[in-house]
């Protein structure tokens, strides 16, 4: 599967409406997520060995709970899994908590929210709340990364675990349990609206290009967003995109064939999916009758993808 990620073309940045919505279903599901890690954590085959570190189970998770909206929790966090006052491990002054352990500590943080989410949350809330959980999580990545080059003389006998590091963004996106929720969320949009086919597309980070994430009915070769209208691929966009009554009116367009519209769609929603002002992807639903789409249905579209 690809890398999936964001192209950040937003205009206004991120939302606050949605950090405080993520922050609002955080709190009431904060003790739930951490119950989940710690029996995972007690279940697993091999669990993070916390004794050698002298780190509480509790405590770290709290912390990187915390961290999600709490940028303080981050350094916290980094200061905690860093610490050099005399500590040792093995024999060797290195920081509490192997390198590799910190991508497992991402890992296993998202896949309890992840079960959180699908046990919990309506399929049309879960893609923007796990979408901005894995911006904080990446950034949470980001202030562990930075400590650790701080630190870099010290772990000369650790450079070989180093280069794991750079891959945490990378595996945390692409991890399969957001296909799922893809899907979920797509099949929701398009029973709601009474549509025959639906597509669900992500941008690629290397490539900048569109990829299916989850289809029915709609297959679809990699799309370039430039061929688009440019307000499909924006992350600003507040109001609905109204729908297309009737494709076969319309002057021939490149977005058409760069969507590879099928042949017996007559009527089309168009909702880019965008969380904390950046563009993701699109959700294009279809009707093989003309006018079958209200602007009421975009408005249910846009439900599924913000």
């Amino acid at each position: 599967m690809m890398a999936m990620a964001v192209k950040t073309n937003s205009k206004s940045g991120p939302s606050s409406s949605q950090a405080k919505h993520f922050e609002q279903w955080l709190s009431e599901h904060r003790e739930s997520i951490l119950r989940r890690r710690l029996d995972g954590q007690a279940a697993a085959e091999q669990p993070i060995n916390f004794a050698d570190s002298e780190l509480d189970p509790s405590d770290v998770y709290g912390t990187l709970l915390r961290a999600l909206t709490d940028r303080s929790a981050a350094e916290e966090l980094a200061s905690a899994l860093f610490s050099w006052d005399g500590r040792t491990v093995s024999g060797r002054d290195t920081p509490a908590l192997h390198t590799n352990t910190w991508y497992t500590l991402l890992k296993d943080m998202r896949q309890s929210i992840v079960a959180e989410l699908q046990a919990t949350t309506p399929a049309e809330q879960s893609i923007g709340l796990l979408l901005t959980a894995n911006d904080a999580l990446d950034r949470i990545f980001l202030t562990l990364n930075s400590s650790s080059q701080q630190q870099v003389e010290r772990l000369t006998q650790e450079r070989d675990h180093f280069e794991s590091l750079y891959i945490v963004t990378h595996e945390i996106a692409t991890n399969l349990d957001l296909d799922r929720v893809a899907r979920s969320a797509l099949d929701g949009a398009i029973k709601t609206t009474g549509a025959d086919v639906g597509l669900a597309l992500i941008i690629d980070r290397e490539s900048e290009r569109l990829f299916s994430w989850a289809s029915t009915g709609w297959e679809v070769s990699p799309i370039e967003p430039e061929n688009l209208p440019d307000d499909w691929t924006q992350g600003w966009r507040d109001e609905p995109i109204p729908p297309i009554e009737d494709i076969a009116a319309l002057p021939k367009a490149e977005w058409r064939t760069a969507l590879q519209v099928p042949p017996t769609v007559s009527a089309l929603i168009i909702a880019p999916i965008v969380t904390n002002g950046e563009f993701y992807g699109l959700l294009a639903l279809g009707s093989q009758q003309e006018n079958h789409f209200t602007i009421d249905d975009a408005s249910i579209a846009v439900s599924y993808t913000h």
